[in-house]
């Protein structure tokens, strides 16, 4: 009779990767001696995700719930802290598998979004001052299988005579090409394109570190065990743990492969596979060829070793399926990372004198291995959102080994989740609510109209001309500097800028075009009295209306500095300024 293997939960003693071997004084911090008795919002692990969801609860926020993070050992030591340093987004090759899969649509907005990630890790790198050796590099995917690599450039040729929006950023290298440009013996054939490379411990730690001086409370070394069935009488959660018991009222669980040791509804949902990274140098006094992009050598379909290289020489190289894919029981649905992976022991050993020319004679050796654990899904999407049938619990979990460019914009999904009780579909750009979306239509509000934009598709529609008589643009009312800062901040990641940024004295407005030349405009007043409006526009010279331009930048910059709506005036961003200064009529009737 077969066993069913145990519940997954974070084992003791775990081997030790190289990133974790310069600690954050965060690694064990215990904020308080006792746990907490309650909380607003519990966050079950202390990884990119929990760490990312606690970031953006917080960003921007003057009033913050009241935060948890229990993590059951030290500080992001799960899968982020035993990665392979990669940012790297799949712009091309699993595409067709999701295009089949999915739909074209959804596999292009999959692409685009991990797209995204590398920007927008750069922005959070650059915002907070993160020393987290992040670098924006090119990756160079090779393929040494005759047959993957002509499957692969079959593929690729298609999405370009498709017009896919991402592959624009990637470019493909024949094998003569591919040998001299990566340095790979037996390449058959490399595409190259845009990723980072980063210290992931020190990213997350850094955002730790951020949430604690917010309030945050941190607990290391405090193991979930469980959650309560339903909730009490109070609406709050009983997560218990060996440390005692602590009522939440809402618990995201950011616990990739471990999910089903503490939500059994995900057993068969998000399974552990433990895989394995190790980290090469070149000895004092020895040479070999600079690889200063980031790289991903794939054997076949089935396997492929990763590697960036560390600013100090250093390589960080993944993988090894090759030597263990066939032993089942050595990864997958396996949990423990405090062993190895015993027929890939050895296996990087010599790996990058086998792989690469010039480094025959480097005396290139490992000097550390590790093994991590990684969450795989069924159907290679995670798992994002409300945990069904119970209210007040989420799950951000199960990246498929594909975490670092997918889950920082994932992660402010689940933040507005939470602090706006609304849905995952509903956390779309200028905070709209979706009422009906299918094939055809789209409906949209922002407040207790039944709908405020409806978007149709119609096939016999033709695009329009500029200035075309009609409707020229859609106004968009914001509350407050705050929330216009907000929209041009979200927007600005989803890779969409502002056409010009205008001060009109009654109005701060943000325009915006989209390729068809739709116009938007989102927009804050000046004035809170109406009258004080009517004044101000009986002021106005129709025959010399003039508008100071500004820099949403330093809009966004003062927002989040905390200046007030004076300051702001002082800017030039709000209310009247001196007629000299500005845009004629003209621009002003261009820009909106």
């Amino acid at each position: 009779m077969s066993r069913s293997p145990p519940e997954p939960f974070p084992v003791p003693h775990a081997t030790l990767p190289f990133w974790r071997t310069d600690l954050h004084e965060l690694d064990s911090h215990q904020s308080t001696s006792d746990l907490p008795q309650s909380c607003d919002v519990l966050i079950v692990g202390s990884g990119l995700s929990g760490a990312s969801i606690a970031y953006h609860v917080l960003d921007n926020n003057s009033s913050p719930p009241s935060i948890v993070i229990l993590e059951a050992r030290q500080a992001c030591s799960g899968a982020t802290g035993r990665n392979g340093g990669h940012v790297k987004p799949d712009l091309y090759y699993r595409v067709p598998q999701y295009a089949r899969m999915y739909g074209k649509q959804a596999a292009a907005e999959m692409a685009v979004f991990e797209m995204s990630h590398v920007q927008a890790i750069k922005d959070l790198v650059e915002k907070e001052k993160i020393d987290c050796d992040f670098v924006l590099t090119r990756a160079y995917d090779v393929i040494l299988d005759p047959e993957l690599a002509e499957k692969t450039k079959r593929e690729f040729d298609q999405l370009v005579e498709e017009t896919f929006p991402t592959v624009k950023d990637v470019w493909y290298a024949p094998a003569a090409a591919a040998r001299t440009l990566t340095g790979v013996k037996d390449a058959q054939c490399a595409f190259s394109f845009t990723v980072g490379s980063l210290w992931p411990y020190k990213l997350v730690t850094h955002l730790l570190s951020l949430a604690v001086k917010r309030g945050v409370n941190l607990q290391t070394h405090t193991p979930v065990t469980s959650v309560s069935d339903t909730q009490d009488a109070d609406g709050y959660w009983l997560v218990s743990t060996p440390r005692g018991v602590v009522k939440a009222k809402k618990v995201i669980f950011a616990t990739n492969g471990y999910t089903a040791g503490i939500l059994p509804e995900f057993r068969e949902k998000i399974i552990p596979v433990r895989g394995m990274c190790s980290r090469i140098a070149v000895p004092e006094g020895k040479e070999a060829p600079s690889l200063p992009s980031s790289y991903s050598v794939r054997h076949n379909a089935k396997g492929a070793d990763y590697q960036i290289t560390r600013p100090d020489g250093s390589i960080i190289v993944g993988g090894g399926r090759p030597a263990y894919w066939h032993k089942e029981n050595e990864w997958y649905n396996n949990f423990d990372d405090s062993k190895m992976i015993q027929p890939a022991v050895t296996y990087f050993d010599g790996l990058m004198q086998r792989t690469y020319r010039g480094w025959e004679h480097s005396d290139a050796s490992v000097d550390k291995v590790w093994t991590g654990i990684l969450g795989y899904t069924n159907d290679l999407m995670p798992y994002v959102g409300a945990v069904p049938s119970k209210d007040g619990q989420f799950v951000c979990a199960g990246f498929n080994g594909h975490g670092m460019p997918a889950i920082l914009l994932t992660a402010k999904g689940i933040a507005k989740m939470v602090l706006e009780d609304c849905t995952f579909e509903e956390t779309v750009l200028l905070g709209a609510r979706v009422v009906l979306a299918n094939d055809f239509i789209s409906v949209l509000t922002w407040d207790e109209e039944h709908h405020r934009l409806a978007i149709i598709h119609d096939e016999t529609a033709v695009p329009k001309h500029t200035n075309t008589s009609g409707v020229d643009h859609i106004a968009l009312k914001f509350a407050s500097a705050k929330d216009l800062a907000q929209v041009y901040r979200h927007a600005k990641e989803a890779d969409i800028t502002p056409k010009v940024c205008l001060n009109h004295g009654v109005t701060t407005i943000l325009y915006y075009t989209d390729p068809d030349g739709n116009k938007i405009e989102a927009h804050i007043e000046a004035y809170s009295d109406p009258d004080d409006v009517q004044r101000h526009m009986k002021a106005i010279d129709p025959t010399n209306i003039r508008a100071v331009r500004f820099d949403p930048e330093d809009l966004l910059r003062r927002v989040e500095a905390g200046e007030d709506d004076e300051s702001l005036r002082r800017a030039g961003l709000l209310g009247p300024q001196p007629a000299s200064i500005g845009s004629s009529t003209a621009e002003v009737a261009a820009g909106g």
